[in-house]
């Protein structure tokens, strides 16, 4: 079975994101995928209310990434946790911590949701996955934009975890990290 499939199989369409763009309206961001053979989940207000309602209203407690996207290569998994920003990264320390703490949660639920696959038997597990985290900062698109190479856009911020500077999210460049 594709492994595309499996995750499609266990998680509510309605998280699904119709067509290539992930949009952050505060920001004004509008990011298109470019890629094949990938499920793009949306994980907005609703969500926070509906999945995140047990924790109380401590700060940070209801927060998770904007996006998870889960592309196929091959016999690999490849799950994209993706937050989206307004500012530049640079100068806005807060706003990378509150991203930080999204992403962290959004990765720690990305492994519940293959954990779950493989308790339920289904054939797939954390060894046949691999886990990036993703910032993509409004301000960082501007600033990079006319200075840097295509090649240039993703800046390694720690192990599996990236900034990204570009309006095309490009799923092949992290199947070959």
């Amino acid at each position: 079975m594709r492994l595309l499939n499996i995750v499609q199989e266990i998680l509510d369409e309605k998280y699904i994101s119709k067509g290539n763009l992930m949009i952050e309206p505060e920001a004004g961001m509008r990011i298109e995928i470019k890629g094949e053979d990938f499920l793009c989940y949306k994980f907005g207000v609703d969500v926070h209310k509906e999945f995140l309602n047990h924790f109380s209203n401590s700060s940070g407690l209801k927060k998770m990434a904007d996006y998870i996207i889960f592309q196929q290569v091959n016999g690999l998994l490849i799950i994209l946790q993706v937050e989206l920003k307004k500012g530049e990264s640079s100068k806005n320390t807060n706003a990378n911590k509150k991203a930080s703490i999204q992403l962290k949660a959004c990765d720690e639920f990305s492994r519940y949701i293959i954990r779950t696959i493989e308790r339920i038997g289904k054939g797939l597990s954390e060894k046949d996955c691999k886990f990036f985290k993703i910032r993509i900062s409004e301000g960082d698109i501007k600033r990079f934009k006319s200075k840097t190479k295509p090649t240039d856009c993703i800046h390694t911020i720690e192990e599996n975890y990236f900034s990204y500077r570009s309006e095309i999210f490009d799923l092949i460049r992290f199947s070959k990290i």
